[in-house]
């Protein structure tokens, strides 16, 4: 019989934990705490340490432009004016994604691009007045699974070696 290998109960734990303890702080269900532990877990803390600050910094980023864009272009993406938000979200994306390579962030990249579209299409179908919260709840949410995942790596079956 094919038994779990430490990885896949790790990551089962960091998933549970940060779904928990991101309901605790936010008060609504989570999908992106667990994807940040599911993405941040890896063969090893300082792996997923290194992992957890790029796609942190990458949140931020994304975070930061996702907001600027809300506020600038609000009045169109409450006009729904899809096409604008095509275009514009792209344009954003392709400059999100630049600075991420100027600041060599390598896999920081996709969780700006993934935050950064998440945030601008959540405020396209819902109100872009709550843009701030929203964007506050999904970089927290972030931290969370991150820290969950570095915690769960260092902490549990430690002494067992490499990840299987």
């Amino acid at each position: 019989m094919i038994k779990p290998g430490a990885r896949i109960i790790k990551t089962t734990i960091a998933v549970f934990l940060s779904m928990v303890v991101s309901y605790f702080f936010t008060r609504t269900p989570s999908t992106i705490a667990p994807i940040s532990a599911v993405i941040v877990l890896k063969e090893n803390t300082e792996v997923s340490i290194k992992q957890g600050i790029t796609r942190l910094i990458g949140t931020i980023i994304g975070s930061i432009n996702s907001i600027i864009y809300v506020y600038l272009f609000s009045k169109y993406l409450y006009a729904n004016n899809y096409m604008f938000n095509i275009i514009s979200t792209s344009i954003l994306i392709f400059i999100a994604l630049w600075i991420c390579k100027i600041l060599n962030l390598g896999s920081g990249s996709s969780s700006n691009a993934i935050v950064l579209i998440i945030i601008v299409l959540n405020s396209y179908l819902n109100d872009p007045s709550l843009a701030m919260e929203y964007t506050i709840h999904r970089t927290i949410e972030t931290l969370i699974g991150i820290i969950c995942a570095v915690l769960v790596n260092h902490f549990i079956m430690a002494n067992r070696g490499e990840i299987e």
